[in-house]
């Protein structure tokens, strides 16, 4: 048992404590050793030397060296820790033949090289430029006997193929823009600094990563579990991937910068087709671009599923390109969508090998084989949280008691939930798991929370359907938000009624077509004729959603057979 420990704790320290060791000599060889021993060399050079004489024609072209060298070293830099992988922590665990190094087989080198090369020309010193000189063929004899024979080891044919295909001495200079803008330096050093936060605070594992095809189009198809999913999966591909995203994030100028500009994104409306955007996706699949989608579309409240409708698995199937599926193990227990703020936790992003074209005949068989990667993680165990586990939000989930049946007693305490109507109580487990203080039975959010629906459903809540809230309602036209007015929105078992001063609107609940929670507290609801978000004012968000489900579910039964499958049919689209 203790030599078993000691390997644990070796394999531990060699997995996360070493990599963050090496860090800070990775950046002091670079940017403190270096500079100094050159500077210092040149100075004692420069003394025994013939002064180069201070002209402008001199100096200025030695700025822009300079400046470009900058940017080809930093440019390196990023591009090798963002698709190489683990890099600077420990040496590249994929091999990078896009973008600046296809102008160059060693940028970082080359940059180096040039920056203090340039400073030369513009501070007009003979020893600074010899030693610059001096730099290059050390390097040079380097990768030449070292560097390149190891990465042939490592990689063979492909680092072969790549050694001969670029350059080493003359750059190919039509390569030195490559996709300059699509992954430019704020974007390369937004991701650099989010992976190194999220594998601090979340101790992110990634798994599967050889999956990602290297070049061509493809969608990358993924469960959404957390606020930060495109993140999450985005900074630990190998391409740039432009994710389809609500357009209610485009709405406020940060996060449309955010969005446009710094992390790609396109925009889609969220209560219908948007032709479009999908026409947009399928350019740029057309010109070998990939592209994310998330097809629950939202975060499921109690860390379950999220119902995808069969017009997305109908657009993914005529899209005709390969399909590269993830899912995301943890992502609910470290940042749960009725959680104020994160808790610490380990999230797992793994990678499943490409969906093919010819492997799904029908959208059918596509949703099959997609669903049983995308929702992989259901097969996980519960993932512990480690720290900063508040339980505060929960009783939005957990809105009744599955004792007493009612509804709206629900508290969050420091162990777990109690019903304020019958002191029924819950432990709440570092996983999130429901302990019954009573009896000592174990269910998950998403159990306890469709143990509610269902016991609503059969009429086993306290007060059926009925519920009011205070609310703010809009009109949604074109996907813009158009005021109303400030009332009381209701439902009961056949109309969702909102009141205002203006007067009043009625919904019948068996003609809306879908309805759902937006953000944190939106509730969109459309029918045949108009779409409505209602803000909700108080925290019965996810009851209302559930009690809004319950009585169109209720009206439908009711219905004849042949009205039903019409309904069904104009509901899929």
């Amino acid at each position: 048992m203790l030599l078993d420990n000691n390997i644990a704790a070796q394999s531990t320290l060699k997995k996360y404590v070493f990599p963050w060791l090496r860090l800070p000599f990775v950046f002091a060889g670079y940017l403190l050793a270096g500079p100094f021993l050159l500077l210092r060399l040149a100075k004692y050079l420069h003394a025994s030397l013939p002064s180069i004489p201070d002209q402008p024609w001199l100096q200025w072209p030695g700025l822009i060296i300079a400046a470009v060298g900058g940017y080809l070293f930093l440019r390196a830099w990023l591009i090798l820790a963002i698709l190489g992988k683990e890099w600077p922590l420990r040496h590249p665990v994929l091999l990078v033949k896009r973008y600046i190094y296809s102008f160059h087989r060693h940028p970082m080198y080359l940059g180096y090289t040039a920056f203090w090369t340039g400073l030369a020309l513009w501070r007009s010193s003979a020893g600074l430029f010899i030693m610059s000189l001096i730099f290059l063929a050390g390097w040079l004899g380097y990768v030449l006997l070292v560097e390149e024979p190891r990465l042939a080891r490592r990689w063979g044919k492909k680092y072969l193929d790549y050694r001969r295909k670029t350059p080493l001495l003359w750059p190919r200079w039509s390569e030195l823009t490559h996709g300059a803008l699509k992954l430019n330096i704020f974007l390369l050093l937004t991701m650099v600094l989010m992976r190194w936060l999220f594998r601090l605070l979340w101790r992110v594992r990634v798994e599967g990563q050889e999956h990602v095809p290297d070049e061509g189009a493809f969608l990358l198809v993924c469960n959404h579990v957390n606020l930060a999913d495109p993140f999450l999966v985005g900074l630990f591909l190998t391409r740039e991937v432009k994710f389809m995203a609500s357009d209610e994030l485009f709405r406020k100028p940060i996060l449309k910068l955010l969005f446009h500009w710094l992390w790609p994104a396109f925009p889609k409306r969220r209560w219908g087709k948007d032709v479009g955007a999908l026409r947009q996706a399928q350019r740029m699949l057309a010109a070998g671009e990939p592209v994310g989608i998330f097809p629950e579309g939202a975060r499921n409240w109690d860390g379950g599923p999220v119902t995808v409708g069969d017009e997305v698995y109908r657009f993914l199937h005529h899209c005709r390109v390969p399909i590269l599926t993830a899912t995301l193990i943890g992502g609910h227990e470290a940042f749960p969508r009725w959680a104020a703020w994160p808790a610490r936790a380990r999230i797992t992003v793994r990678f499943f090998p490409p969906i093919k074209p010819d492997q799904a005949t029908s959208h059918a068989e596509l949703r099959t084989l997609a669903e049983e990667r995308i929702f992989n993680c259901l097969t996980e165990p519960p993932v512990p949280r480690t720290a900063w586990r508040s339980h505060r939000g929960l009783p939005t989930v957990t809105w009744g008691c599955l004792k007493c049946g009612t509804p709206g007693m629900i508290n969050a305490v420091k162990a777990g939930i109690v019903c304020r109507q019958c002191g029924a109580a819950w432990h709440v487990t570092p996983e999130l798991r429901l302990v019954d203080a009573g009896s000592g039975e174990i269910l998950s959010e998403r159990e306890y929370h469709t143990q509610l629906r269902e016991r609503l459903a059969r009429g086993g809540i306290a007060g059926g359907l009925a519920i009011k809230s205070a609310c703010h309602a809009f009109r949604v036209v074109e996907g813009k938000l158009i005021p109303i007015d400030r009332g009381m929105l209701s439902l009961d078992q056949t109309h969702l009624s909102f009141s205002g001063a203006k007067g009043i609107l009625r919904m019948e609940t068996a003609g809306i077509k879908f309805a759902f929670l937006n953000l944190r507290n939106h509730l969109v609801v459309t029918d045949n004729l108009q779409t409505l978000e209602f803000r909700l004012f108080d925290s019965k968000w996810v009851r209302f959603e559930d009690y809004l489900f319950a009585a169109r579910q209720r009206q439908l039964s009711l219905r004849h057979p042949v009205e039903i499958a019409i309904a069904n049919r104009i509901r899929q689209g």
